[in-house]
């Protein structure tokens, strides 16, 4: 398939849409609908983005699919999902998601996705940031909880930095679609520690 980048109007059109959004000083989480996967579909079915992720890494045969379920998920409040778009670069980054939350328990978790092209640049930590305050101030949600595949170093780095609680390690809690056996690193984040980090 040949990959096509969107065009300014196309950034515009996303950008412009009356959706709730929240920001930062070099980002802004834009509330995801379909058609920013649209437009994405060539950074989202990059392999190399998916090496850590639950789903291993989303085939282009699957991608409507995948989407469709992002997309029920976020209808039925059962995750939140927000594109990540840069200020600097005029363009959307990566997706962020609250999944799984629970009204009952006070809880969800976090899920980041940087396109590969813009890894390394602090957008994970910073849209986790925005997210973070969200979760907190507007869901009144109390406990936030990240699980990061024990090789995914970079992200371990990040959730630290991010003054996360380190819990323990869940062994060989997720088989993959490939078999993959994968561990992961629970960490978490407290409403009453957020606000002294």
């Amino acid at each position: 398939m040949e990959h096509i980048i969107p065009t300014k109007k196309q950034i515009n059109n996303i950008t412009n849409q009356n959706i709730k959004n929240f920001e930062s000083k070099r980002l802004i989480l834009i509330e995801a609908v379909k058609s920013h996967f649209d437009i994405y579909e060539y950074q989202f079915t990059d392999k190399r983005i998916w090496t850590y992720m639950y789903e291993k890494y989303i085939v282009q045969e699957s991608y409507a699919q995948w989407v469709q379920k992002l997309l029920t998920l976020s209808s039925k409040n059962i995750d939140k999902i927000f594109s990540i778009y840069s200020k600097q670069y005029d363009e959307i980054v990566g997706l962020i998601r609250l999944h799984n939350i629970s009204s009952k328990h006070c809880k969800a978790e976090i899920i980041t996705l940087i396109f590969y092209n813009r890894q390394n640049q602090g957008f994970g930590i910073e849209s986790k940031q925005i997210l973070i305050n969200y979760a907190f101030d507007v869901l009144n949600l109390n406990r936030i909880e990240f699980y990061i595949d024990i090789n995914n170093y970079k992200s371990i780095k990040s959730n630290i930095k991010l003054g996360a609680c380190f819990e323990g390690t869940l062994r060989e809690h997720m088989i993959l679609n490939n078999s993959y056996k994968r561990s992961s690193h629970l960490f978490s984040l407290l409403r009453s520690e957020w606000k002294n980090v």
